[in-house]
């Protein structure tokens, strides 16, 4: 009987051992994929900053424009500019 015991223990270190080995490999590949996902993440952020940097060089692009250009101009289909007036 004693052996018994002895050999359902044994069993179950053995299961309890395959167990940690699957979550040792589940962890690490878990691991992996933090890493690659923070990666996508960091490459993401660095997108949208050169993104919004474009988008105010184009905002500075068209208020200067506007500000340069005189209303009627655009309503008489004048050619010349403000310096001519």
């Amino acid at each position: 009987m004693f052996w018994k015991k002895d050999e359902k223990l044994r069993q179950d270190l053995k299961e309890t051992k395959e167990r940690l080995h699957l979550l040792e490999k589940d962890y690490h590949s878990l691991a992996l994929t933090i890493q690659n996902l923070q990666s996508a993440i960091l490459a993401m952020s660095r997108n949208q900053d050169t993104v919004a940097q474009d988008v105010r060089t184009i905002q500075e692009m068209v208020a200067h424009f506007l500000h340069e250009i005189d209303p009627t101009q655009i309503m008489f289909g004048y050619s010349s500019s403000r310096d001519d007036n």
